[in-house]
């Protein structure tokens, strides 16, 4: 029986509030109220796009601790707060990780950028790239996938970036038995695409769409979000 849409909203709200929890969201400082009621995007800011025109909303900071502390879960928590502050965008202000107790802390300027704004940061935006992500520890982990038959392999805290020649297309491989693939070709102006080996990057209710992940214990790719990779590429460092 299908649930009610209502109750399924309720449920699904509620499930992500639970979820975030476990990070701590810290107003340091508050611009003017913003005039905007509804944001529908959280977008990450160039280094190189100028807000001089954007609105001001806050200062936040998010902090985790413990071995579930992830990048993602902090980014989560802070576009949860930023659409409550009717936010729309934000720039990277610092990063810190205490290895010891793999405290995490992020903070970020929240801004409301108009439309006009927001178009020059996505021409900003490096195109045609496909970005790999395994995960944010740091350990002794490591992930493999193929491109164009190739077999390749990154390390935990680490990411693989790709740039589709012209004309040319990438079929993105993980997976030995039960491979999971991706084709990506270039386009011109095309937005670039963030993977993850993993369900690493995903939202707190997003679970794979591979059928078969399910029953068996197989490597999956995972397609995230577009401001959560430009994020994380920002924050980790780059396989060569």
């Amino acid at each position: 029986m299908r649930m009610p849409t209502l109750l399924s909203a309720i449920i699904i709200v509620s499930s992500i509030s639970q979820s975030l929890l476990a990070q701590v969201v810290e107003v340091v400082k508050k611009g003017k109220s913003t005039p905007h009621e509804r944001v529908t995007n959280f977008e990450y800011l160039e280094p190189n796009t100028i807000p001089k025109h954007a609105f001001f909303v806050a200062t936040l900071k998010a902090t985790e601790s413990g071995k579930d502390a992830t990048i993602p879960n902090l980014f989560f928590a802070l576009k949860y707060k930023t659409y409550q502050l009717q936010g729309n965008s934000f720039k990277v202000i610092a990063f810190a990780k205490e290895k010891t107790s793999n405290k995490l802390e992020l903070t970020i300027d929240v801004y409301y950028s108009n439309d006009s704004l927001l178009l020059v940061n996505r021409n900003n935006h490096i195109k045609n790239a496909v970005f790999i992500f395994g995960d944010d520890k740091g350990d002794d982990e490591t992930y493999s996938f193929s491109i164009n038959e190739i077999e390749h392999e990154i390390k935990s805290g680490f990411y693989y970036k790709y740039v589709i020649p012209k004309g040319s297309s990438a079929e993105i491989g993980q997976g030995k038995v039960l491979t999971s693939n991706m084709n990506v070709s270039w386009k011109e102006n095309s937005r670039s695409q963030f993977l993850s080996l993993s369900k690493f990057g995903l939202a707190p209710t997003e679970e794979s769409h591979e059928y078969l992940s399910r029953f068996f214990n197989m490597d999956t790719l995972n397609i995230i979000g577009q401001d959560l990779g430009y994020l994380l590429a920002s924050l980790l460092k780059r396989q060569e």
